[in-house]
């Protein structure tokens, strides 16, 4: 063989491996989105015969990212997906016109839309879904009702059916997934129309309750303060923990914005309810806290408890999780002899009156506080005996529990 042959040999070859590379990329690509408008895209899926995918996203949010990483640039996953939607990819932020948010409003990001080819929902889920999860809810939606199934329940909520159970089904578990800015003005619309003694019942206070972060003058905050005897006696520590953080932390959260703030406290001063200046005196201890008046904290704290704890027994746990995020367990701060006193007493009580792994957690914290890391251990150690609440894995570090060791 001469060199031009053996020279036109390889270019031959070297052709043929670049168009088997280009070929192997192909088939190796992910998931095809189409940059199309919300009519073109169902246009396209009606000629195709598919059904659509969007996945709505933000160009800040870190599991959408993991989504483009991990899940859409794979070949399986684009192999099915192409095969079967026709698929948009599109920014929460940027492209707030397009046409599927007419109809549904995304809750988190990523949200993804599996929607038959005329736009109906099948199905919608939130958050980062490893792949084989993702195929698998994805071939799930085809067969999927959540479209048909709301629609249904909201021709029965036209039709004036108000049962607890009707409404938990409808507003409480349906709406969320697609609209989850109606869910509170439909609970309104609900309340609205009970009587006093039906806002008291258990049904419509099992709804209630779930609604702990806002404080805004509507029948649901009337309704989840109002009812507090009611509610207290139902559902005891969990519904009064969603109260405090409602009349307490939710204004003190907002004391960096003075506005705002006093926007929440003239709702709620407006408003009569049991207890009302307990939790007057509950906000101005924790107004002391987080100015790190520690000292007169305490002394209210204590005296609130004493006051309350015979009805309130697990007052005094929420009152200690404020000294936990309000900085009184950092290394940084050197507490005085009467504050160590102080929150020892507020940890046993807050642990003898409503025992639990919280409550543990805070008695050890406290000892520890007060450097008696031998009883700080062995209460540690008692903690697979208790059952919950347990403390916050967000807050477990703010303990300063990593002092304790082992027969110190």
């Amino acid at each position: 063989m001469n060199a031009s042959i053996r020279a036109m040999t390889r270019h031959r070859i070297y052709a043929l491996v670049s168009l088997l590379g280009i070929a192997s990329a192909l088939q190796a690509q992910g998931v095809t989105f189409r940059n199309v408008s919300w009519p073109e895209l169902k246009r396209q899926a009606q000629a195709e015969k598919k059904a659509i995918f969007v996945d709505v996203y933000t160009s800040w949010c870190g599991p959408c990212k993991r989504m483009d990483r991990e899940v859409f640039g794979k070949a399986d996953v684009g192999r099915y997906m192409d095969s079967m939607f026709v698929s948009a990819h599109v920014d929460a932020e940027r492209q707030k016109d397009f046409g599927l948010f007419a109809e549904y409003t995304p809750n988190a990001y990523p949200t993804f839309y599996w929607l038959d080819a005329e736009g109906n929902l099948l199905d919608v889920e939130s958050g980062f879904l490893p792949a084989e999860k993702f195929l698998e809810q994805s071939e799930k939606a085809l067969r999927n009702t959540v479209g048909v199934r709301y629609r249904a329940l909201q021709r029965r909520w036209n039709a004036g059916e108000r049962s607890p159970r009707f409404v938990t089904e409808f507003v409480l578990d349906a709406m969320p997934k697609i609209h989850v800015d109606s869910v509170r003005t439909y609970m309104n619309r609900y309340l609205e129309a009970l009587r006093a003694d039906e806002l008291r019942s258990k049904e419509v206070g099992e709804m209630v309750i779930l609604f702990p972060r806002s404080v805004t003058d509507d029948a649901v905050w009337r309704a989840f303060v109002g009812c507090h005897d009611e509610y207290t006696r139902l559902f005891g520590y969990e519904y009064w923990k969603k109260l405090y953080m409602n009349l307490v932390r939710v204004p003190m959260a907002e004391r960096g914005n003075a506005q705002r703030q006093a926007e929440v406290l003239a709702c709620i001063d407006g408003f009569d309810f049991t207890d009302k200046q307990l939790f007057a005196d509950l906000r101005a201890m924790e107004k002391d806290i987080f100015a790190h008046r520690y000292g007169s904290a305490l002394k209210q704290s204590l005296a609130i408890g004493r006051a309350n704890e015979q009805r309130l027994p697990y007052i005094y746990m929420e009152m200690f999780y404020t000294y936990v995020i309000g900085d009184f367990f950092t290394a940084a701060y050197k507490p005085s002899k009467a504050e160590l006193d102080d929150i020892a007493v507020l940890g046993e009580k807050a642990f003898r009156l409503y025992p639990c792994q919280c409550s543990l957690m805070y008695l050890a914290a406290a000892q520890a506080r007060c450097d008696d890391y031998k009883r700080a251990y062995e209460s540690l150690a008692n903690l697979p005996f208790y059952q919950e609440p347990v403390l916050s894995s967000a807050v477990y570090k703010l303990l300063n529990l990593n002092r304790i060791k082992p027969g110190r």
